[in-house]
């Protein structure tokens, strides 16, 4: 399942922006992640994948905290990017 920046390992994310809402992406996590096998792979927008077990079990606590974790940096994947490079 690839969640982009609903959910990485680690927490919810894409918080900290003008276009996106917490309750939002916990009401997504909780309505629709949430439902999914506990051995569901999750595919991030970026950083390390997870599984859904693995991180709903922290649910209430992102609920308590009330934001969440900044987002993870972007790795490099080794690719060369296909847009021409400014000079």
């Amino acid at each position: 399942m690839f969640s982009g920046d609903t959910l990485f390992e680690g927490g919810p994310g894409a918080t900290g922006r003008s276009y996106s809402d917490f309750p939002t992406i916990l009401e997504s996590i909780s309505n629709r992640l949430a439902t999914l096998p506990a051995d569901t792979v999750v595919y991030t927008g970026h950083g390390d994948s997870t599984t859904i077990g693995d991180e709903i079990i922290h649910y209430d606590e992102w609920v308590i905290r009330g934001h969440a974790l900044p987002t993870p940096p972007c790795r490099p994947t080794g690719r060369r990017s296909s847009v021409p490079q400014a000079r």
